[in-house]
């Protein structure tokens, strides 16, 4: 019960979670049997061996076929890829992470992944073309597809928008617009990230949703104030260790105040 519990929070599919939950059910089974064989057994005849052993043998074939050998392909490329990617070859790394979606059709790691990199790709040469862009918002999609629990995820792809919006003049509003959109779904997913909070408040901005901005704001504040009592109270002789960042939660008190100022003078 103790293992099955600890298996929850995992991808069923990775090939370690897959055995533990697999040797779960097999001692369950085990122990079923033993309470339920009688105390004298005769021995099965080959037929009933055949028609026990055949499907077996099919569904751990299928098992290993779909599940774990797609698994473990697309791990070992996606860990190749990272070695790449620190090694600073990001277009051989990119291209793994290709190979690695088609191994393993529900894993969103590898089309996630990718889309980091072509974003940290733009954001180290802005003078790259915005199809580097384009190509990272193709990427958080499909990862996006396959796991529309992760907020990361949507986070990332609102970080492509509001760069295209900032090399767009012409589009600019439509593509923080959809920044605010993707971030939104980010917060419902996470809405306790004080880093969400404040990255929602600055799109809010430029969009002129001062109201929306000083909640989000003021929700970031808050969010790092409780987590600064927090750590008081748990770590009484440590230096408070800020989760949002010293200065980003400087910036924010500041820029609160500032539109809380603003918003009264016009009242």
């Amino acid at each position: 019960a103790m293992l099955l519990h600890n298996l929850i929070d995992f991808a069923i599919f990775e090939p370690g979670i897959m055995t533990a939950f697999w040797a779960c059910i097999a001692i369950i089974y085990a122990g079923w049997r033993t309470e339920n064989t009688a105390s004298v057994e005769t021995e099965p005849n080959r037929l009933k061996k055949l028609m026990i052993a055949v499907p077996a043998v099919v569904i751990i074939t299928a098992i290993m076929w779909f599940c774990i050998i797609p698994g473990a392909m697309a791990a070992a490329k996606t860990e190749k890829a990272n070695y790449l990617f620190a090694r600073g070859e990001i277009e051989e790394a990119t291209a793994l992470l290709a190979f690695a979606q088609r191994d393993d059709a529900l894993n969103p790691k590898p089309a996630a992944l990718a889309g980091k990199m072509l974003l940290h790709k733009f954001k180290m040469r802005p003078g790259h073309l915005p199809q580097v862009l384009h190509n990272a918002e193709g990427l958080l999609s499909a990862a996006i597809e396959r796991d529309r629990a992760d907020y990361s995820n949507y986070e990332n792809l609102a970080e492509v928008y509001t760069m295209l919006g900032q090399i767009n003049s012409e589009e600019r509003r439509l593509w923080f617009e959809k920044a605010h959109c993707e971030l939104q779904k980010a917060l419902l997913r996470y809405p306790s990230s004080a880093q969400l909070h404040t990255k929602s408040a600055k799109i809010a901005e430029q969009l002129g949703l001062t109201e929306e901005a000083i909640e989000h704001y003021r929700k970031a504040v808050e969010i790092e104030d409780d987590y600064r009592e927090q750590f008081k109270i748990m770590f009484p002789d440590r230096e408070v260790i800020s989760r949002m960042g010293k200065v980003n939660y400087i910036n924010a008190k500041e820029r609160l105040e500032e539109l809380v100022r603003k918003t009264e003078n016009k009242n």
